[in-house]
């Protein structure tokens, strides 16, 4: 369902237990429950997906799993039965690289925390202006 690498929205079937929507994670590999227990209470959390959305789920033992890397950089672990299948979204992103002239190091700054505020992880390099 999830290509690794790619980034997706998607909502979830137990909004409650698991949150309703995902935005912009990043799937980093599809798991099995061996791995997945490691990660997460798979077996509480699936037993309480089934009980919010009252689907029959697959034996947790038996899922498939992904595991997300989400914006903040945290990894979260979600059975693909978790996931509206109808939701999913694949995001098709780019990497942006601007270059503004003939501000401060104040500046700097600023504009970091700009970019922070609106969910990025800017990389930011500052290069000294030519002299003439």
């Amino acid at each position: 369902m999830f290509e690794i690498g790619k980034h997706y929205n998607f909502m979830t079937i137990a909004p409650v237990t698991l949150g309703q929507s995902y935005t912009n994670v990043k799937a980093i590999a599809n798991v099995n429950f061996n791995v997945a227990i490691k990660f997460r209470d798979v077996v509480s959390v699936n037993y309480a997906v089934v009980q919010e959305s009252s689907k029959q789920l697959l034996d947790p033992k038996q899922a498939i799993y992904t595991m997300f890397e989400t914006q903040d950089g945290e990894t979260v672990v979600l059975s693909n039965e978790w996931i509206d299948p109808n939701s999913v979204v694949a995001i098709d992103s780019v990497n942006l690289v601007i270059n503004i002239n003939n501000i401060t190091t104040d500046d700097i700054s600023k504009i970091n925390n700009i970019l922070t505020a609106m969910g990025y992880k800017p990389k930011i390099t500052a290069i000294n202006a030519p002299t003439d």
